[in-house]
């Protein structure tokens, strides 16, 4: 007669492993976002100040209305800052009459370490 050995392994606890893994993804998420937050609505601040001459580059301000139209918005896990004027664009890469201020890009290159820290902080708190 033969004898058959079963051999396997049991997970126990799958159920609550799921939940606990969905209670911190959204936790994370969470976090994720409001460090978002913070760090858009800080660049918001920072490209204002580049283009009101508080920073590295020329003072783009003439009536204050390329200043005034600067917003930061959040929409899940993408922070924006954009201009509504339409010669922001101008401003922002030149032309062959404007010389470049780069007050977008110049702002988020001096702080990509600021940012990553607005974020990595709400993170280490989850």
């Amino acid at each position: 007669m033969r004898k058959i050995v079963k051999s396997g392994i049991e997970i126990v606890g799958i159920k609550s492993t799921r939940r606990f893994l969905k209670k911190k993804s959204s936790e994370y998420t969470s976090a994720a976002k409001d460090g978002i937050r913070q760090a858009t609505f800080f660049m918001e601040g920072e490209v204002k100040a580049s283009i009101s001459g508080k920073r590295a580059e020329n003072a783009s301000v003439d009536t204050g209305r390329f200043l005034n139209s600067v917003v930061g918005k959040v929409s899940g896990l993408i922070g924006k800052i954009q201009s509504i004027v339409t010669y922001s664009k101008f401003l922002e890469f030149g032309t062959k009459f404007i010389t470049a201020r780069k007050h977008f890009r110049n702002s988020v290159a001096r702080n990509r370490t600021k940012i990553k820290k607005y974020i990595n902080d709400k993170l280490k708190g989850v």
